[in-house]
């Protein structure tokens, strides 16, 4: 919302619906609502390349905050 550029902020919305899709997943699977798939808990799970990926999708999430004035 904050940002001036619209990539940015379309990006931000996608990465943390991303991330959100995740977690609702993981409870859901939890609380026996859903099948229980593969899907790792970001930040917690150990899931191999998603820990990387997840690491990365923070990492655009906090250069757009930090550079929300430019452009």
């Amino acid at each position: 919302m904050v940002t001036r550029n619209g990539f940015a902020s379309l990006m931000a919305v996608g990465l943390i619906t991303g991330l959100f899709f995740q977690v609702m997943v993981n409870m859901l699977m939890t609380i026996g609502w859903a099948p229980v798939t593969g899907l790792p808990l970001p930040l917690i799970s150990y899931g191999g390349t998603a820990l990387i990926v997840n690491g990365v999708q923070i990492g655009l999430l906090q250069n757009v905050a930090l550079r929300r004035g430019e452009f």
